[in-house]
């Protein structure tokens, strides 16, 4: 099912405002992270792997955060329901397999992080309506860094001062950090950041729709 323009209208006007319940930087279950291993899925990943990122750098998980979601308990459909990437949406066999993330989660293209939802094309890139429970799955580094995720640099999580009690897991972290910094803010990574699909150049927007032709 494709969302109409006044939908997509609504979701721009939504992911300018401020949201503290809504979920970023998540991959939905199967997700495949490259590691030093070779790819793994997402939800077979533990702390301590070392995942390759987009600068050549080795970087240990710190912590792995879930959430189960209930399609019909969500507050915010448009900046909740997960962005399916099609095979080959953003250039030559990337993703290599079908890629399955949270709305805001930043992704790395021509230089650019765009935001999952803010590429949404209703073709090769789509807004999906689940039907049935999901989990999103949060892999935290030391540092906020870009990891290899189906091919596409997709950024790891990054705290902001939520709750981390809204995770199905989240009395892990204080007893694996009993030291605590729960609260940590991590840098943003240094690429320009794009949240709305009107903010998306046109010649990514043309690039796009041509690699759903092929």
């Amino acid at each position: 099912m494709v969302m109409t323009n006044q939908q997509d209208r609504l979701f721009n006007q939504a992911n300018s405002a401020e949201h503290l319940d809504l979920t970023e930087e998540c991959f939905v279950t199967g997700t495949r992270i490259l590691t030093d291993k070779g790819y793994i899925a997402v939800e077979e990943l533990n702390i301590g792997d070392r995942l390759k990122t987009a600068n050549g750098i080795l970087e240990d998980i710190k912590w792995l955060g879930y959430q189960t979601c209930q399609p019909d308990q969500s507050q915010n459909s448009f900046l909740s329901y997960p962005v399916l990437i099609k095979i080959g949406s953003l250039g030559d066999n990337i993703p290599c397999r079908d890629l399955v993330v949270s709305p805001n989660h930043g992704l790395l293209v021509d230089g650019l992080l765009i935001e999952a939802g803010a590429l949404v094309n209703n073709n090769s890139i789509i807004r999906t309506i689940p039907k049935v429970s999901f989990v999103y799955h949060h892999v935290e580094l030391a540092s906020h860094n870009l990891l290899v995720a189906e091919g596409v640099f997709a950024e790891s999580y990054s705290p902001h001062k939520e709750e981390r009690l809204a995770y199905d897991n989240g009395a892990e972290y204080d007893q694996l950090y009993p030291d605590g910094n729960s609260d940590l803010i991590l840098w943003s990574l240094d690429y320009p950041r794009i949240k709305s699909k009107t903010k998306v150049p046109q010649y990514i927007k043309d690039l796009l729709n041509k690699l759903s032709l092929v």
